[in-house]
């Protein structure tokens, strides 16, 4: 028996060459249903309810670079009954549901049965689909999840060597492959050009969230993308709810969405195809640099494609977000009041609302956890103890603060090494100055080698030292949160430091960027900014990482310390958060519990003499300087 060569026609019966039809997916898709077992085939005849969709699937059409390929299913009782490969399916109602019909027809044929309900997954196809089975007796209705189907769609997606995901991800390799007309391509281009040139990302955070309105289409939610400086581009979300469950900055991608969501990136000119740049140069279209090329992708669309309505949400709301940037520019930094805007030429709508919320209390919902983790670095290049060889004879002296800074700094030398090439050299300033401004934090205000790094460190740094000292320009102090996962990541893959809490702290964006925003402008021990301060005291206290106020029997640590007795309560921070974490380790994690271990600890150290003190216990070094001081 001859073999079937990739261009003979498929033996499957669609029409289609082999490499264009089952063996594309693996010898599962067709024209006709698939060739079902008796088991198979019977249990699917009984089955009542069928599920049908196009799905986009993640592969090439060699004699079409244009198409966006989509895989029609009808399933039964968790069973293919049917499939095939479409090259560019619409994604308009009547077209797909005329699709889906002659799917179903085949299906209809194939096993001579009939469901009495089809599901599909828009309700914009139970019409025109229902109109084309008059007389059936078949009801059609919708659900947003498809679980036969999804199941199904996510085993041809893994052997087409992609994930498996079931966000049904579309971005075709040309942008013709859309299906569009060359007049609303060349609108898009223009207006992501305008759009990166205005840099809203300069204004608004991914937090900050538009509500825009298209008329005779919808509201949406959008997120602009851009303060972390490694992703740059546009979203619009159908549901508010997708965007909340996806953070594309920490990297964390929900199993599904109920909603569509379309967005435009902005990438370099080698991160499309050659084919794509030779569409592009040929048509001319309009691109604002060479890292500013737009690509177009969807999350949850009928078919993966754009429908004329979506097309329309993307060209006329990137356009008028540009020049909703151009109008207000720096007002729309924090604004202190709702602001409304209104485009005049696309009629659409934006509203953007300021931080809702009274007192710090209720701003920043820290309440403590009620089982505690350990918060030192783990792995081969940790070691926490290390700290505690900064503390010599005479204490942390400024001197060796300074060396242990410079010394320390190479590590973000090392840093900025990795970072090169992975992204542009402005990207790779920006996170390596955040990194510097961690480490001089640890190193020279601390005495912590940043193999020693703490928990505590990194939720002082971003939410109380970054916000009051750093000088960076405002651009770098919006990436910081980026910057440091990507710090912490490079710890843990070049370092040997791990650092699992990190992506904890790092993750309460909204807590980082108002404490940024709402530092007071008054001096250190103002009532406002001290106010201001002991939220975060607060926090650490209830995490147990403060030591305890008591010293000794009857007395207290100062409010106001002399040398010896500031330098021994650095001392104490540090010795107290080793308890700490050997306390947890132990398998004690109640916060109470681990503060009564740590105390006792902390009542023993300061009653034990020390050598380091010629023979005194810190107890009456500290009582000592104090009467020196004339009882201060």
């Amino acid at each position: 028996m001859s073999s079937i060569g990739r261009n003979d026609p498929c033996p499957c019966g669609s029409g289609k060459k082999h490499k264009h039809c089952c063996l594309l997916v693996g010898g599962i898709a067709g024209g006709a249903a698939p060739r079902l077992g008796l088991g198979v085939r019977d249990a699917a005849r009984k089955e009542r309810l069928w599920e049908a969709d196009v799905v986009p699937i993640p592969a090439r059409l060699e004699d079409t670079p244009a198409a966006r390929p989509g895989l029609l299913l009808v399933t039964a009782g968790g069973f293919v009954v049917g499939s095939d490969v479409l090259e560019r399916p619409s994604p308009e109602p009547d077209e797909m549901a005329r699709d889906l019909f002659r799917g179903l027809e085949r299906v209809r044929s194939s096993l001579e049965a009939s469901p009495e309900e089809v599901v599909v997954r828009f309700a914009d196809l139970v019409e025109p689909l229902s109109a084309l089975l008059p007389g059936s007796g078949v009801s059609v209705t919708h659900r947003s999840s498809l679980p036969g189907l999804d199941e199904a769609a996510a085993s041809f997606d893994r052997q087409l060597g992609g994930s498996g995901d079931r966000l049904r991800v579309s971005s075709p390799d040309l942008w013709a492959g859309w299906g569009l007309s060359e007049e609303w391509i060349r609108e898009t281009f223009e207006a992501a050009a305008e759009l990166y040139r205005q840099q809203p990302w300069d204004y608004l955070t991914d937090r900050d969230l538009l509500d825009v309105s298209v008329p005779e289409v919808g509201e949406w939610t959008v997120s602009v993308m851009g303060a972390g400086k490694e992703t740059w581009g546009v979203s619009f979300y159908e549901r508010e709810e997708d965007l909340l469950a996806l953070d594309l900055l920490a990297g964390d991608v929900p199993e599904r969405q109920e909603g569509r969501t379309l967005t435009l990136l902005y990438v370099r000119h080698d991160e499309i195809s050659p084919a794509m740049r030779r569409e592009i140069r040929k048509a001319g279209w309009e691109v604002a640099g060479p890292t500013a090329y737009p690509r177009v992708l969807t999350i949850g669309t009928p078919a993966g494609g754009l429908t004329r309505a979506d097309a329309r949400v993307i060209a006329e709301g990137i356009a008028a977000i540009a020049r909703f940037t151009r109008e207000l520019g720096q007002d729309l930094e924090m604004p202190e009041e709702t602001v409304v805007w209104s485009d005049e030429t696309t009629g659409i709508s934006i509203v953007l609302d300021p931080f809702e919320g009274g007192d710090w209390e209720a701003r920043v919902l820290w309440s403590g956890p009620e089982r505690l983790s350990p918060g030192d670095a783990r792995g081969p290049g940790a070691d926490p103890e290390a700290v505690l060889a900064t503390f010599g004879d005479e204490g942390v002296e400024l001197e060796r603060l300074r060396e242990l800074s410079a010394k320390e700094r190479e590590v973000v030398e090392r840093f900025g090494a990795w970072l090169a090439g992975r992204f542009a050299e402005s990207t790779v300033e920006e996170h390596t100055a955040n990194a510097e401004e961690l480490v001089y934090f640890v190193t020279e205000d601390r005495g912590v080698p940043v193999r020693a790094i703490h928990e505590s460190d990194l939720r002082e740094f971003v939410h109380d030292w970054y916000p009051r000292e750093t000088a960076l320009p405002k651009h770098f102090v919006k990436s910081l949160p980026v910057s440091l996962e990507r710090f912490f990541d490079f710890l843990a893959r070049e370092e040997g430091i791990e650092c699992p809490w990190a992506e904890d702290v790092l993750g309460e964006r909204d807590a980082i960027a108002r404490r940024l925003e709402e530092r007071p402008e008054s001096g250190w021990w103002d009532p406002e900014i001290a106010d201001w301060r002991g939220i975060l005291w607060d926090d650490l206290e209830a995490r147990v990482m403060s030591p305890a106020t008591e010293l000794g029997e009857s007395e207290e640590w100062g409010v106001t310390m002399g040398l010896e007795e500031s330098r021994l309560q650095r001392e104490l921070e540090r010795r107290w958060l080793l308890w700490r974490d050997e306390a947890i380790r132990s398998g004690e994690d109640e916060p109470e519990a681990v503060r009564a271990i740590c105390a006792r600890r902390q009542h023993e150290w300061e009653c034990r003499p020390q050598e380091r003190l010629r023979g005194r216990t810190p107890l009456e070094v500290i009582l000592e300087e104090r009467e020196e001081r004339g009882g201060r």
